[in-house]
């Protein structure tokens, strides 16, 4: 004989579905229909400054509508505890389909990169070109080109993307809203990848929070807005990352290390992870001799996937892609330190800086993957999240909003206080496009450097700074306290 469900639980799936149909009408309302992508289109490089001016409130519309999402974020996180597990994986689905279709439909205001993505894979997929060596500048008859940014730089990923991003170009044709909605689509199926490893490795490793972890991923509102929206690419980059999360869960090891090279052939960032990998992988090994084999196995076979990706795009080692070719500084400490150090080392600044930054990292890194080796039950999610967390707060020298769903992935999957400074972290620094940049760029003239960077720097990082600061101590304090308690006697 079937039970009636409580009115707390049909409370809790109008909730829900309230929450789930909030979220879509409140994205279409506040992100898409100030700029859709048909009435906008033939408009190259559009960005929030152009829109608002003919949409004078969308800088407000936009600060309001990612507050109500986060906080349905939340509500859903809540609700979907006191549902059916059934119900509850309907209702993820659609609210986190339903979004993503709305966003579809948004000109990708927040960024031009997609444009970007689409030449370059054009250049490959439709020139049968080589965008590791061919400029976009040599295609100006490109529908595509007025939309760009970059016309003078070859690529600045890595040979796996570059095979998606043709092919994508190559099946779109020539549309430009074809492309946009195929190149969206793209991430789009990354997005669907990452949701599903993620679910599946809280499955295995925290199974009483699958569904409201799961949720808190897939609804939020800013890797919804920047993978559907805005169309980014870090999410493929994501996808891997997770997927070697999920290997090294299940101590496939090999596999966990095929899964990063592939993350590191969409972007560089997950080489940040491989001595945290290697670590776990000899720490789960015994013997000098099965460590040894392990490594030199795991080596030919990454090399043979980087092989395997570079061969259509080969024309030398010169043309390697090279993430330390990145020069670029802003909203970071690094930042602020070349501004700061310009006007006394000149060109040399920039190089130095760098540098500086990236000795940091690999200190960083190897130092993780020391605590690691030492504390196993630390796990490698835990580590790869302190080590691209680092990154970001601390020695990244071109900080943007979108890069935050790098540790937002791995964070679901770690407990609260790691949870709550990404959730931070991805949230506060949306204030970069919505309330500092408005402030510092809109308005001519600007501040003198290096104040316009110091203000900027400290604006959009103050306080997921401030916040992980007082987590770090509060866990500092809760450890020492922890300590003092004598052991009790049987």
């Amino acid at each position: 004989m079937k039970t009636r469900p409580s009115t707390q639980t049909i409370l809790a799936l109008l909730g829900l579905t309230s929450a789930a149909a909030l979220s879509v009408g409140i994205i279409w309302q506040f992100l898409v229909q100030p700029a859709l992508l048909s009435e906008y289109i033939s408009k190259p490089l559009l960005s929030l400054w152009h829109i608002q001016k003919s949409v004078p409130d969308i800088q407000t519309r936009m600060i309001f509508g990612f507050i109500a999402l986060g906080l349905l974020n939340g509500a859903g996180w809540w609700l979907i505890r006191k549902v059916p597990k059934a119900w509850g994986w309907i209702l993820l689905v659609l609210g986190g389909l339903g979004s993503a279709a709305a966003l579809l439909w948004m000109y990708p205001y927040g960024a031009s990169d997609i444009f970007d993505y689409i030449v370059r894979g054009r250049i490959s997929g439709v020139y049968s070109g080589n965008p590791f060596i061919n400029l976009p500048a040599e295609y100006p008859n490109d529908p595509f080109y007025n939309y760009m940014w970059w016309h003078d730089a070859p690529t600045a990923y890595g040979p796996l993307w570059e095979l998606l991003a043709g092919l994508s170009a190559r099946l779109a044709g020539d549309g430009i809203i074809a492309n946009v909605i195929a190149f969206k689509c793209l991430s789009g199926v990354f997005w669907i990848g990452s949701t599903a490893v993620v679910a599946r490795i809280l499955h295995r490793s925290n199974p009483s929070q699958v569904l409201p972890r799961t949720l808190l991923f897939a609804w939020n509102p800013i890797l919804l807005y920047e993978t559907f929206g805005n169309g980014h690419n870090d999410i493929v980059m994501v996808f891997f990352i997770l997927l070697a999360c999920w290997a090294f869960l299940e101590n496939k090891l090999l596999p966990g290390f095929l899964a990063l090279t592939g993350g590191v052939l969409v972007k560089f960032v997950p080489g940040l992870l491989l001595p945290a990998a290697l670590a776990f992988s000899w720490r789960s090994l015994t013997g000098t001799r099965s460590r040894v084999r392990f490594t030199l196995l795991a080596g030919m076979a990454c090399a043979a996937l980087v092989a395997a990706t570079y061969a259509p795009f080969f024309s030398g080692f010169q043309n390697f892609y090279l993430a330390h070719q990145q020069t670029l500084f802003t909203t970071s400490l690094p930042a602020v330190t070349y501004q700061l150090l310009k006007g006394w080392l000149g060109g040399y600044a920039s190089p130095y800086v760098s540098l500086g930054a990236w000795i940091l990292t690999a200190i960083w890194v190897f130092w993780q993957a020391f605590r690691l080796w030492k504390q196993p039950e630390i796990g490698f999610p835990q580590t790869a999240f302190h080590s691209l967390y680092f990154f970001l707060l601390v020695t990244i020298t071109w900080f943007q909003p979108w890069y935050t769903p790098w540790v937002l992935a791995l964070a679901v999957l770690l407990p609260s206080p790691w949870l709550w400074m990404a959730e931070v972290l991805v949230f506060f620094t949306r204030s970069k496009p919505l309330i500092f940049v408005p402030i510092t760029y809109w308005e001519s003239p600007y501040p003198p450097q290096p104040w316009l960077e110091i203000q900027l720097t400290l604006g959009v990082m103050g306080i997921p700074w401030l916040f992980t600061l007082a987590a770090l101590l509060r866990e500092r304090v809760y450890l020492h306290k922890a300590a003092q308690v004598p052991p009790t006697r049987d």
